[in-house]
């Protein structure tokens, strides 16, 4: 049952983290489950089976949202008889709101798959394991592993892929020599390191400086401005620290910086681990593949979740408590190396669940032994690791028929149908990206959504997605817990708005930029960009009425 006196009192509508923490209660049996809703007899229940359906809205359902605002307009509503897998499956259509602050709206799927640990008190948390098995653990075992560095898109030397180099690097790439024996010796030497580009000509960013920090002593191990085989079009400054009258200094060039890193890293015993932030763009900016690498961006947690990478001033002032890139004319090289090194040296000293204030959803499970799935369009085996098993698909009838598969011999499953919404020209999927989300492009088209009584494609679609619905119930088990949820409406005005300001914003920091004594050409904005007041409190609107969403919650008896 709903707890209507609950949900009556809140400000918002119930939470997509929300329905995610029902599910961890249904599989878990542990605790109380959210406040919004009353259960009785967890322990019955034998399975959950959770869909993101975005695309599914009152419209659709011919629910009268008037009728529910009079009461309270967070309480669920009930759902009109109608053909349908929903009307004749749940009795109540509970409203739910996406993720976001005021001029955002989060990832859906990115909230509900990433799980907040210790009530956000993961500091608190790695001090106890400071004193633990966790502290005091090798810098080695904080090394990207191979398939790590393959899927962060990381130059891998050819002799851990099989002998054969990538294609796509190209001619001048070098890479450090294997060593002898196995490549997990213990007490390498290591360096924070961090590069520096301009643009070119050619339209390339070229390297301008790099800087290498030893780990141990603090000691600068290598720094030097490169100057350029092309003529320099922007000196980034902003971002780089780099102005022409540094550069016009510089007398190393690319072939001997790139020579003095890799002898830097090869005329020792064991070669040295390298550090950086985000560092696949240092070495491929030094055109260099290298084997053991720590990478602070993926060391530590962002909080919205594994798709996104935290920056490295705001790691620095989360972890260590002091502030970098405060100066004005763009970053320091030496200063973001020392502050790589910082931050490992603080993970090895708490733990490594040091940072990590989320954890994914499927880790949580699999710990708990649930054997679990997800099943998505694109590629979900590039985030979700954990997961028992990971289906990538290039539809929804292929989605509906993995799950069903899947049912017998798993506990929990996740699958999305993006059927509906695409038919409501929401999302556009784009084949072939490899990403956690399916990537999609919101719509340039501003038109009101259409009324499915006008749209024969659209009830054509109603109709296939119901179909699916049905599909899925039908394989389900007796006792398998069922939540539908859609996660938000129509998304088309908030991203035109979004893209707008985002634009504005751009223009305005190139006027800046320009104002400061940047390059000529500057970074180029959207010509003719404007924002205004009026413009922001439409977007704030639109970005409310885009989070909206509907929850549909059940046991199959």
């Amino acid at each position: 049952m709903y707890s209507n006196g609950d949900i009556v009192k809140r400000q918002h509508a119930v939470g997509v983290e929300e329905i995610r923490d029902l599910a961890i209660h249904l599989l878990l049996h542990e605790g109380r489950p959210p406040s919004f809703i009353r259960i009785e007899h967890t322990e019955r229940i034998a399975k959950v089976v959770i869909l993101l359906v975005p695309g599914i809205t009152p419209d659709v359902l011919n629910i009268n949202i008037e009728a529910g605002t009079l009461k309270n307009p967070n309480l669920p509503m009930t759902i009109p008889f109608a053909a349908g897998f929903i009307p004749n499956t749940f009795s109540h259509a509970c409203p739910t709101r996406a993720p976001g602050d005021q001029s955002r709206m989060f990832s859906v799927l990115g909230t509900f798959l990433n799980v907040r640990v210790s009530g956000g008190k993961g500091h608190a948390k790695d001090k106890r394991n400071a004193k633990g098995k966790g502290k005091g653990k090798p810098i080695e075992e904080y090394m990207l592993t191979i398939d790590q560095m393959v899927q962060n898109g990381y130059p891998v030397p050819s002799y851990l892929q099989g002998g054969s180099k990538r294609e796509e690097e190209g001619e001048g790439w070098v890479e450090t020599p294997m060593e002898e024996g196995e490549g997990e010796k213990k007490g390498r030497k290591a360096y924070g390191i961090d590069c520096e580009m301009v643009l070119t000509e050619d339209g390339k960013k070229s390297l301008a400086r790099v800087c290498m920090v030893d780990y141990e002593t603090g000691v600068v191990a290598y720094d030097t401005l490169v100057k350029s085989d092309q003529k320099v079009v922007d000196y980034l400054t902003r971002w780089s620290g780099i102005t022409e009258e540094k550069l016009s200094n510089a007398t190393t060039t690319f072939a001997e910086a790139q020579a003095a890193i890799v002898s830097l890293l090869s005329n020792q015993s064991l070669n040295p681990i390298l550090i950086g932030h985000s560092l696949e763009s240092d070495l491929k900016s030094l055109k260099l593949s290298h084997p053991f690498c720590i990478d602070t961006s993926l060391l530590y947690a962002h909080p919205r979740g594994k798709s996104f990478k935290p920056g490295l001033a705001w790691l620095t002032k989360k972890w260590c408590g002091r502030e970098i890139q405060t100066e004005g004319g763009g970053h320091d090289p030496e200063e973001d190396a020392r502050a790589a090194i910082e931050l490992v040296r603080e993970k090895i000293k708490n733990g490594p669940s040091f940072g990590v204030e989320h954890e994914e959803l499927f880790d949580l499970l699999g710990r708990k032994n649930v054997r679990t799935a997800f099943v998505d369009r694109g590629t979900p085996a590039q985030s979700q690791t954990s997961t028992h098993t990971q289906i990538s698909c290039s539809g929804d009838d292929e989605v509906v028929e993995n799950i069903v598969s899947l049912v017998p011999q798993s506990g929990f499953i996740f699958g999305r149908l993006l059927g509906l919404a695409e038919s409501r020209g929401w999302v556009t999927p784009r084949s072939g990206e490899a990403e956690e989300d399916v990537k999609v492009e919101i719509q340039n088209d501003n038109s009101e959504t259409a009324n499915v009584n006008d749209e024969p494609s659209l009830s054509s679609s109603l109709q296939e997605t119901s179909t699916r619905l049905q599909t899925i119930y039908s394989s389900l088990p007796t006792n398998t817990a069922l939540l539908v949820f859609s996660g938000h409406q129509d998304p088309r005005r908030m991203g035109d708005l979004s893209r707008r300001r985002a634009g504005w914003e751009k223009e305005m920091k190139a006027r800046v930029g320009r104002a400061q004594g940047g390059s000529e050409q500057g970074e180029v904005g959207v010509e003719g960009a404007r924002w205004t007041t009026a413009d922001m409190r439409e977007l704030e609107s639109e970005i409310e009425l885009a989070k909206k969403g509907l929850l549909f919650l059940g046991v199959k008896p």
